[in-house]
């Protein structure tokens, strides 16, 4: 009959002391609880449902779903489940739409960085080098999104803050057109992340020009994204 673990955890837990020689001679194989802990033994039989571990003369249905993780001789054994959604995900990683990398990347850092061994085994069976490198690269901590979204809001802005300062400087742009550039701008940055031709982001920043400044204003800018290969 299957236990779940935190039916089974206690008597688990106390197992540990008395059987911790044992333990080390089995510490190949283990599984890792929610709270960290990891409890060693021996792995009698592992599928997508249940896991059960042997410890001492007692055998252990966990349910896997329960589980951090599950190692057998010192690797990973994989939960088919798990690696059919990571395979699946993947080749979005690498699509063109910026849309969809954002909703890959974020589906699969809600695995946990228990997920690295599955990321890495769907890039060692893929052909696409693009998915390889994405997935090999892919930071799992939660919080890593939030970082990287702050230092690419950051870079935006002192990017925006440089145009205005030369807009100020070089096409005599005014105070009172100074959010209506921001704002274009701000607008181009977006076009370009959802994965909008660079072209045509361009175009659609300057059309959205003119209604805030003057032609020659506008021209003097795109001969300077010109220069500069903007």
């Amino acid at each position: 009959m299957r236990i779940p673990i935190f039916v089974c955890l206690l008597s688990v837990m106390a197992l540990l002391g008395a059987l911790s020689a044992g333990a080390e001679e089995e510490a190949g194989d283990y599984v890792v609880l929610p709270s960290g802990e990891r409890l060693e033994g021996e792995i009698v039989s592992a599928d997508a449902k249940v896991v059960r571990l042997r410890i001492g003369t007692r055998v252990y249905a966990l349910d896997r779903v329960s589980l951090k993780a599950v190692h057998r001789a010192g690797a990973a054994e994989l939960d088919p489940d798990h690696l059919a959604f990571v395979r699946d995900v993947a080749p979005r990683l690498a699509h063109a739409d910026a849309r969809l990398r954002t909703a890959a990347t974020a589906a699969l850092r809600a695995l946990g960085e228990e997920a690295r061994p599955y990321l890495e085994a769907v890039a060692e069976a893929t052909d696409d080098a693009r998915v390889k490198e994405a997935l090999l690269a892919l930071d799992l901590r939660a919080d890593a999104g939030a970082d990287r979204a702050a230092a690419r809001a950051a870079w935006t802005k002192r990017f925006i803050d440089g145009q205005i300062e030369w807009a100020t400087a070089n096409v005599a742009l005014k105070a009172e057109q100074e959010a209506g550039l921001r704002k274009a701008l701000e607008a181009f940055f977006q076009s370009m992340r959802s994965g909008t031709d660079r072209t045509k982001a361009v175009e659609g920043f300057f059309t959205s020009l003119e209604n805030v400044l003057t032609k020659t204003q506008i021209e003097g800018i795109r001969k300077a994204w010109q220069s500069f290969g903007n």
